[in-house]
């Protein structure tokens, strides 16, 4: 009988979005990525959807979905932003948990994750409750099935926790092994673990009092290897070592669970290494990958375990020795920071939130009940199928309230919904995980806390975000020039712009700044209405916020001044006229920021075809003089030439290059020419990104077309960038060619010498 291995991958980033607009600034931490969703994306998420297994000589000989064989949960507010910005990824992770059901007969390999990573034993009971339903709702509809187990954030548990878990009907958990107290060794025979880890070669049943759930204790030498003992280095290794581990114990399971980031960002090309050990465990016979439903169906549990407390009987995780003490108190357990710090500042920013949390819950009873007679409870539950995306705002609003409802009573009860949502995300548990209270985790943390106060500010005659901030004076930074929380929460209150003011200078200055092909009418959360400029020289913008279907109308007034540069004006109209307020550039964001150089690049850089034939003849003699003699004009004249070159690629990059001009490619050969042989690492580097930018912009049309004349287009393209100098990434055209192949019983010859250019075996069915 077949052993079974399973490896199961916790794939969650926090949210980082601006509360206003739901848009990622950029995170120059992230470099040479805008943020680090994308980064981890492409090292991570995207990789193991499509991970290399390599010929002798580096050429693709098969890419791999590793979802199709690993377990894994995503975290609800991750799953969403890759559906949106990497809809291909997206698509391969639901596909992997379908093919799995498929493979092992109705159980996926996909998890769900309570939503928003709080820690659920610190949670309000009502406030866990709604983070299980939400995770569980939010899971249904990305997989189109009920989720059979849950990953509870950092496995934090407690007695209260179960219980809801039994109640909502999950059948499974994982565990640390080192979150048991005891378990049967046989029925009603109890042994104390003490210090030892809890065995993992067969799940358990944790009972309560109405009812019991199963727990996976996973293997904790495996764990750590895994993540921080390079086992990913080496597939044939690993494989060993899982042997090994077989043999040696005897057992029919050997299974653990590690953050899903080690496959791929935390330990570089770790996806390639599960890629081939997938490989590797599909030629033997007694090693079979499976995952925990499939397991659990089949082996039921015959024995109980019961957990460990924690400190003050609070609950166990996998990443405190204390229980969850990490999360609220100076337990001693952190990451980052320096010798002599403290984590002193956790208990006042956890007490400071749930005053804040207390309070905005009283208003948003009391306030809901006057819309409707559903509970509370009733409302934020369902409401999660509007996080989820089930259904729009405006439909979840009639569905509670009646097809006839007051649009101002929809919008007041959506606007008190969101602000409850964004309470939720102030206990995020990033924010007491790391070292000091002034790093980027915390501060996001009271971000939300500031924008959730913000929605209910009309229900509110106290000021609560001074009574915040006076509660935050007590926790104190490591860092002496970051001072208390008071003055940190200050300088992000300082820093928050009015909700709309962003959104409407995006808007304004996109007009301004753009060619009418470029208009965009949305930005984040927000929906342009109406634009118009009155009879002062000001701008009338007409916005909705789509979660909650409120309306603004601003006034943008526009100005340059040669000592400040541009300067903005802004004043909202409706619903309630307020005086002009002076927009900087740097309240705007880096977001936008990096949007208005975007449309002034992608302004400047536009070149005529008459222009591009006088430089196409330009060009022509330039290098054909250089190659002939050694003598070179001026500095000057070298910078002078290498904007024109820069500009004139960009511009056939960006507005697209017809493929029936196929002169147009001995221009592009003699810029890349010029470039790469005068510029330097700032130009390389720029021209590189921006033909990979063009090749990428060409791959959504490779799996649906039937036109080869594409794909001879894209090989001469990418074989001239090549013969110029340079290495465009070519990883999204890898994948989307090799899908291609897979679908195509006799490929025309310009698909297979697309193949062979980007780097795909000729082997590859």
């Amino acid at each position: 009988m077949k052993k079974t291995l399973i490896l199961h991958g916790h794939f969650y980033q926090p949210p980082r979005e601006t509360p206003d607009t739901g848009l990622l600034p950029i995170q120059e931490s992230a470099y040479p990525k805008d943020n680090w969703n994308i980064r981890i994306t492409d090292e991570c998420y995207s990789a193991n959807a499509y991970s290399r297994y390599l010929t002798y000589d580096g050429r693709i000989e098969k890419i791999r979905n590793n979802y199709e064989h690993l377990s894994f949960n995503f975290g609800p507010t991750l799953l969403h932003w890759i559906k949106e910005y990497r809809s291909d990824v997206y698509r391969k992770i639901i596909e992997a948990d379908k093919e799995s059901c498929r493979r092992l007969d109705g159980h996926g390999n996909a998890l769900a994750q309570a939503y928003n990573h709080t820690i659920l034993p610190l949670d309000d009971p009502e406030d866990a409750r709604i983070q299980v339903a939400w995770g569980l709702e939010d899971f249904r509809h990305h997989f189109g099935r009920e989720a059979e187990g849950i990953w509870l954030p950092e496995t934090a548990v407690n007695e209260t926790v179960l219980d809801i878990l039994i109640e909502q009907q999950v059948k499974f958990i994982i565990l640390s092994p080192w979150q048991a107290q005891r378990v049967e060794t046989a029925p009603g025979k109890w042994r104390d673990l003490g210090k030892h880890p809890a065995p993992y070669r067969e799940p358990y049943l944790l009972t309560r009092p109405k009812g019991e759930i199963a727990v996976f204790f996973y293997h904790p030498g495996l764990a750590e290897g895994i993540s921080f003992g390079h086992f990913l280095r080496d597939a044939e290794m690993l494989y060993q070592h899982l042997s090994d581990i077989f043999s040696h114990d005897d057992t029919p399971l050997l299974h653990t669970a590690t953050d899903g980031e080690i496959y791929g960002h935390h330990e570089p090309f770790g996806d390639m290494c599960l890629a081939a050990l997938i490989q590797r465990i599909e030629q033997t016979e007694d090693i079979t990958l499976g995952n925990y439903g499939s397991y659990l169906s089949e082996h039921p549990p015959k024995l109980r375990a019961e957990l460990r407390h924690g400190e003050e009987e609070k609950g166990s995780s996998w990443s405190c020795f204390h229980g969850v003490s990490r999360w609220y108190k100076d337990c001693g357990c952190s990451t980052g920071g320096e010798a002599g710090w403290n984590q002193k500042w956790r208990t006042p920013l956890r007490k400071g939130f749930e005053h804040i949390s207390r309070r905005l819950v009283d208003i948003c009873k009391k306030e809901l009940a006057s819309c409707t007679s559903q509970t509370y409870q009733e409302i934020t539950r369902s409401y999660g199928r509007v996080l989820a995306g089930s259904i729009t705002p405006d439909e979840f609003a009639r569905e509670i309230l009646g097809p006839d409802a007051q649009e101002t009573v929809m919008k007041k009860m959506l606007t008190l919904l969101e602000g409850d949502t964004y309470r939720r995300y102030m206990f995020t548990s990033c924010g007491w995980f790391f070292s000091d209270i002034s790093g980027i985790e915390p501060k996001q943390n009271m971000l939300f806390a500031l924008y959730a106060i913000s929605l209910f500010r009309n229900h509110s005659s106290d000021n609560l975000a001074h009574q915040l901030e006076d509660l935050l004076h007590s926790a104190k930074s490591n860092i002496k020039h970051e001072g208390r929380g008071s003055r940190i929460i200050r300088t992000l209150t300082d820093s928050m712009l009015e909700p709309g003011v962003e959104a409407a200078c995006f808007f304004v200055l996109n007009r301004e700044l753009t060619h009418k092909e470029c208009y965009e009418d949305r930005c984040g959360t927000y929906r342009l209405l109406k634009l118009e400029t009155n009879s002062l020289g000001g701008v009338v913008v007409t916005l909705e916020r789509e979660p909650n279907l409120q309306q603004k109308t601003f006034t943008v007034v526009t100005e340059f001044d040669r000592v400040d540069g541009l300067l903005l004006h802004c004043r909202q109209e409706e619903p309630d006229q307020g005086p002009f307020q002076e927009v900087s550039m740097d309240l705007l964001g880096s977001y936008l920021n990096s949007r208005l150089y975007e449309w002034l690049d992608q302004s400047m850089e536009r070149v005529t075809d008459n222009d591009l034939e006088q430089i196409y003849h330009d060009m022509t003699y330039y290098t054909g003089i250089s190659k002939q003699t050694s003598y070179q004009p001026g500095k000057h004249f070298f910078i002078a030439n290498m904007g024109t070159c820069m500009r004139t690629l960009n511009s056939l990059f960006r507005l697209g290059i017809s493929r029936q001009k196929r002169n147009e490619f001995d221009l592009i050969q003699a810029l890349l020419d010029f470039i790469f042989q005068k510029g330097g690492s700032d130009e390389k580097e720029t021209t590189n990104r921006v033909i990979s930018g063009y090749l990428l912009s060409l791959t959504g049309e490779l799996l649906d077309t039937d036109d080869c004349g594409l794909f001879s287009y894209i090989k001469d393209l990418l074989v001239l960038s090549r013969e110029s100098g340079f290495a465009p990434d070519i990883t999204r055209l890898q994948n989307s060619v090799y899908e291609r192949l897979q679908k195509e019983d006799n490929p025309c010859e310009s698909l297979k010498d697309l193949a062979m250019q980007a780097g795909i075996s000729s082997d590859y069915s």
